[in-house]
């Protein structure tokens, strides 16, 4: 089965009221993928350097993201990611891996997202899905998330960590 990529941002957009902050998507991504037992690299490339210091810091503040919204329809349950950076300007920089394998998604599901209101699989989430959802994107409240998903957005929610992504597929599959 072919490989797909996964790319998230380092800094916060230029119309989120963080823009030019880091996003700390990196030590977010760790902490998971740490607590699903895989083995990580944080040493040894300055695009990490930041996170690194900031997971030896703070790992015990760390919100873990154990999934990632996606625009479009271009992943597929069982399918194997990687996961990457940038390492400036999305589009206009190369790509850094900060996975240490290939991560194998565990439940897509379809999504919409448009004032502040999330439908997963046909569903409205209700309050406490909500703040759940949020969570396991890796933000400590409803209102970072809501921050940072300003713009309407159809498409999937990519789950990798396998409890969590049984968890959804039994309410919302």
């Amino acid at each position: 089965m072919a490989r797909s990529d996964v790319l998230f941002r380092q800094e916060f957009y230029k119309a989120n009221s963080k823009r030019g902050k880091p996003t700390r998507i990196v030590a977010r991504l760790w902490k998971a993928l740490e607590e699903m037992g895989y083995r990580i690299n944080k040493y040894g490339h300055h695009m990490v350097d930041d996170d690194t210091e900031y997971y030896k810091l703070y790992d015990d503040l760390i919100v873990p993201q154990y999934s990632t919204i996606r625009k479009g329809n271009n992943f597929k349950e069982g399918a194997m990611v990687t996961f990457r950076i940038w390492t400036r300007k999305p589009r206009e920089s190369y790509q850094f891996f900060i996975s240490p394998d290939d991560i194998k998604l565990h439940a897509t599901l379809p999504i919409n997202l448009e004032n502040h209101t999330v439908t997963l699989n046909g569903q409205v989430l209700l309050p406490f899905w909500m703040a759940d959802m949020a969570k396991m994107e890796g933000y400590s409240t409803v209102e970072e998330f809501w921050d940072w998903y300003m713009t309407p957005i159809k498409g999937q929610l990519l789950i990798f960590h396998p409890e969590k992504a049984e968890q959804y597929k039994k309410m919302f599959g």
